[in-house]
């Protein structure tokens, strides 16, 4: 084989594991996460699901009680274009004839630089965690809501 082919070649397969968004805004984009504020993925966890616009890591097995639930990237055009965070806590509600832990979302999305250009948190319960209310529907909250929810139920991320 002749040498040009070769580099060629090796050139190719870099590019190729470059573009692997399993691997890009996996562990690798942890740091990125931190620095936006955003929860790391947990080195542990596995990809449940993985298809050409969403990739979602969770905790091995099944887990029970109190915790951060899944995270979830979407891809548009071959880069980051949201990402979603899901945390349970321990109280229960009721909707549509079935029980649910509370739950908060805490979602992003990126502009073309990788920077967050919008924020986008929801609580899903029976009562309204900001005035106490009862409630049907999710509640959409701030970031620093959301974060106070989580850090009641004991969860650090």
């Amino acid at each position: 084989m002749k040498p040009y082919l070769v580099i060629l070649l090796i050139i190719l397969l870099a590019s190729c594991n470059s573009d692997n968004p399993e691997k890009k805004y996996g562990l690798d984009f942890n740091k990125n996460r931190l620095e936006l504020g955003l929860p790391a993925l947990q080195p542990g966890w596995k990809l449940v699901k993985n298809d050409q616009s969403v990739l979602r890591w969770a905790p091995e097995g099944n887990l029970t009680g109190v915790g951060f639930i899944h995270k979830q990237v979407t891809i548009k055009d071959n880069k980051i274009y949201g990402e979603e965070n899901r945390f349970e806590g321990a109280k229960k509600y009721r909707r549509d004839g079935v029980d649910y832990n509370e739950e908060v979302y805490i979602s992003c999305y990126f502009n073309d630089t990788e920077q967050i250009s919008e924020w986008g948190c929801m609580f899903k319960g029976a009562r309204n965690p900001i005035n106490g209310s009862a409630s049907e529907e999710d509640t959409k909250i701030t970031l620093k809501q959301a974060d106070s929810i989580i850090t009641s139920w004991g969860i650090k991320y």
